[in-house]
């Protein structure tokens, strides 16, 4: 088989574990009986209840991606493009509670401000007011899914073509570059990170299920884990996916193409920092007060509540054999994010692959982790495939499915920056492709690989949505056991936990930042 049959072999055997369980998941509610019917879905949608639900689902989502877009477009600007003190440090901290279960920061907030925390006792009742219901659940949210915006936006700012820039500081003022010829570049990056974060909070349940919020992803979950009723579920699941597939058309019919973001400027240098002057140490101490007010301040509340080494025996002792599998199952399935994305952005670099196919990576990262597991479900719960249903090869599969696209374009920017002639001069002295890419592609670009085996890895270690629904039964993850003991543990223990948590993913945040740094070099 030739290298662009391969390719597109590989990139069709990730689509069908990746669209099949959406499939499934719509021909179970559409079928419940093994007829064409729509009785599942005017049962549901008769209850003003699931309208509602709706509603307010999307009002949370919609205020949520405003707020973030309004906070991470000058912060993106200030830590990418300007001469701010301490700019790196305060990107990584800004950037860390993605990689942190959004229910981590939620139980922060109550350390923080509950009756025992360290600002309860001044707050009252207002506190936990404040914080259980949809206010504490939008602070929680902004605070997860500002990184999206700040990871998109400032990568386009730091793609952006500097020669424009050039040419306008002969004759205009910094400011007026900035608002004239920069901003303006990065407008599809960061309209695309707005919606994708809006895509994202739409599939969030533990947050909004600890602080007692009424959003629709929680309704599809319960109507799974807790009534049994699939054909509900899967209906439930349905305008979910709906809403997903509305904003990525919305995406198409602005123009806006996922390739863009990432793009290598073409200088192959990056634009000169805007200088901020005496202004700039003013401005990183607010910038370090937001970070403060949004995550800070929660985990240091977290910390102080776990400071007793007694609540982290117990905490160890609560999370038993979880921790390993978390561990072992994010490997596996970092490792098999970076084997499908490298050939994947392989091919889309070669040409075997069109173009549009980025757009289609990026829909399932967007596709709420619930309505994956439950599709999943859909999909595999049969006698003849018990042994993927009832194993971790399910969970494996969701990770693989939604989160390919880390693998593809942080593989295909690291493939990008090798010169194309040393290829060429392989295959001239006839070098196959495969051996092409095992022995020169991969060898070259192997900072890009280990980075975007890491960032899998702990998109695959926070990740609750889908492991809340596809996990085997006994072999739960961290987040999920974290999950379930915030509803009656002992707080001190949850807070260990959490920290134990940030504790696993800071670590390889930092060996992800060395390479970071050492590729900037």
């Amino acid at each position: 088989m030739g290298r662009r049959s391969t390719l597109r072999l590989v990139f069709a055997v990730w689509a069908l574990i990746a669209l099949l369980p959406m499939l499934a998941m719509l021909q179970r509610s559409l079928m419940p009986d093994g007829r064409i019917t729509l009785s599942t879905y005017t049962q549901l949608f008769a209850s003003a209840r699931e309208w509602t639900l709706l509603g307010n689902t999307l009002l949370l989502a919609g205020a949520t991606a405003i707020l973030a877009g309004l906070l991470g477009l000058p912060l993106s600007v200030l830590l990418a493009r300007t001469n701010l003190p301490g700019r790196r440090a305060l990107f990584a901290l800004f950037v860390l509670p993605i990689l942190l279960p959004p229910s981590v920061l939620a139980y922060g907030w109550v350390a923080l401000l509950g009756r025992d925390g360290p600002l309860g006792g001044l707050l009252g009742s207002s506190g936990g007011t404040f914080l259980f219901g949809p206010a504490g659940c939008l602070i929680v949210f902004v605070a997860s899914f500002l990184p999206v915006v700040l990871l998109f936006t400032a990568a386009s700012l730091l793609a952006a073509n500097p020669r424009l820039e050039e040419a306008a500081r002969l004759c205009a003022t910094p400011s007026s570059v900035l608002l004239g010829i920069t901003i303006p570049q990065v407008l599809p990056a960061f309209v695309m990170a707005v919606l994708l974060l809006f895509c994202l909070v739409l599939g969030e349940t533990g947050a909004p299920t600890f602080l007692r919020v009424n959003v629709y992803a929680v309704e599809s979950l319960a109507q799974f884990a807790a009534f049994y009723d699939f054909s509900s579920a899967t209906a439930a699941a349905c305008p979910l996916l709906l809403v997903v597939l509305l904003a990525f058309w919305g995406l198409h019919l602005l123009g806006v193409r996922p390739s863009a973001v990432l793009q290598a400027p073409s200088t192959g240098r990056a634009p000169e920092p805007f200088q901020l002057g005496r202004s700039g140490s003013r401005l990183a101490v607010l910038a370090g007060a937001l970070w403060a007010g949004l995550a800070g301040l929660p985990l240091a509340a977290l910390f102080l509540r776990s400071a007793a080494p007694r609540a982290y025996v117990a905490a160890l002792a609560a999370a038993g054999a979880s921790f390993g599998r978390s561990f072992s199952f994010a490997a596996l399935g970092a490792s098999l994010i970076v084997l499908f994305g490298l050939l994947i952005a392989y091919g889309r670099m070669i040409g075997a692959l069109r173009q549009g196919t980025e757009m289609l990576t990026l829909f399932l990262f967007a596709v709420p982790g619930p309505v994956l597991g439950i599709g999943l479900i859909s999909l595999w719960n049969r006698p003849a495939t018990n042994g993927i249903y009832r194993t971790p090869v399910i969970l494996l599969l969701g990770y693989l499915a939604q989160y390919v696209v880390l693998g593809d374009w942080i593989t295909k920017a690291a493939l990008a920056s090798i010169p194309r002639s040393m290829e060429e001069a392989a295959a001239a002295a006839g070098a196959g492709w495969a051996r092409r890419l095992t022995t020169i592609a991969m060898p070259l670009a192997w900072k890009g690989l280990a980075g975007a085996w890491l960032l899998a890895f702990l998109f695959c270690f926070r990740d609750t949505g889908i492991a809340m629904v596809v996990y085997p039964p006994g072999r739960d993850t961290l987040t999920v056991r974290l999950f379930t003991m915030m509803a009656n543990g002992r707080p001190e223990v949850i807070a260990a936990l959490c920290m134990l948590i940030l504790a696993s993913v800071a670590a390889p945040f930092a060996v992800l930042g060395i390479l970071d740094a050492r590729s900037r070099q």
